[in-house]
């Protein structure tokens, strides 16, 4: 898993009755790219894990016809729910090679986009099978602990936005 990138959306900006000067841009929002996290697990436990993923994502979609990915109605009106009613915060904890918690990410109002295929062989009998969900999410927060939290501090205060009244 990778942590999730930032990126600012700015409007170039100039003023119309001059033809000259500097074009300058402003920030008008944050865009966050999607994320890709895998699930791992031996077995039949993966089908679970994408019935349940597939049975987030159909319904997401409209498709209120298929269950755990089996159909129960052959017709279907592929009204999309509102949005609130198929996010979800999900959790991503970082462990340290020790297993000590680092820090938690939160993905604010989240929804799985994609299901990657999963290849399925008798070699892979006893091996652990992974599958790939990517999500949108809305934003996200970043909850570090408490020896990452007295880095931030001095980090933000090396940054902080300089008050221009000087």
């Amino acid at each position: 898993i990778s942590v999730t990138g930032v990126q600012t959306c700015a409007l170039p900006i100039s003023v119309s009755q001059k033809i000259y000067g500097v074009v300058e841009k402003f920030p008008v929002m944050s865009a966050y790219r999607d994320i890709t996290l895998s699930f791992y697990t031996r077995g039949v436990d993966i089908d679970i894990v994408r019935q349940n993923m597939m049975s987030w994502l159909t319904y997401s979609t409209g498709r209120q016809d298929l269950v755990s990915g089996h159909i129960i109605n052959s017709a279907t009106t592929y009204n999309v729910p509102y949005k609130n009613e198929i996010v979800s915060d999900i959790t991503v904890n970082h462990y340290s090679v020790d297993g000590s918690l680092l820090t938690k990410y939160v993905l604010i109002d989240a929804f799985p986009i994609s299901i990657s295929e999963t290849p399925l062989s008798w070699s892979q009998a006893n091996q652990a099978i992974s599958l790939n969900v990517t999500f949108a999410y809305t934003e996200y927060k970043y909850l570090p602990n408490e020896r990452v939290t007295n880095l931030q501090k001095t980090i933000n205060n090396a940054f902080a936005p300089k008050d221009r009244k000087s």
